[in-house]
């Protein structure tokens, strides 16, 4: 029972790199992401919190499970973890304070690979933390599509 301690770390971990980067958003979702030209499929503001919470408290309990069980190939796939982690974190910087949005959709590709990597190498003896991937993976590829067309049409 005291390795899935390492569930809320992990959650923890998790939330605390959305906390933090979104601080570097306030600006630019004030001034200059309004006036860019947006796919119609482009959620209301309001969705992106309350999904990026739900989806990094996934991600948490899906690290959580592989760091507390220690198998075989756990580190591998820690490793893997938490370079996605480091990738996503960089996004929001890259896209919405740097005004970048074609390098950050190379960086979100990244994310993506990463996270199909993890999910795919964590599915032969941690199933649950490879489905725990499966929303993030989802939302990613909808990401994906939102970025390139920000990049594309702007």
């Amino acid at each position: 029972m005291k390795n899935f301690l390492w569930i809320p770390v992990f959650i923890i971990a998790c939330l605390l790199v959305g906390v933090i980067s979104a601080q570097f958003q306030a600006d630019a979702l004030a001034h200059w992401y309004p006036a860019l030209n947006k796919s119609a499929l482009t959620p209301p503001a309001a969705i992106f919190p309350i999904a990026w919470t739900i989806l990094y408290i996934l991600m948490g309990t899906s690290g959580g499970i592989v760091a507390a069980s220690k198998g075989i190939g756990y580190k591998s796939l820690l490793s893997i973890f938490w370079m996605q982690l480091f990738f996503n974190f960089w996004w929001s910087i890259l896209f919405f304070y740097l005004h970048s949005p074609a390098i950050a959709l190379l960086d979100a590709l990244a994310i993506q690979i990463l996270a199909l990597t993890y999910a795919f190498k964590a599915w032969p003896r941690f199933r649950l933390a490879s489905v725990l991937f499966v929303p993030y993976i989802l939302w990613l590829a909808f990401a994906i599509y939102l970025n390139a067309y920000v990049a594309i049409f702007n």
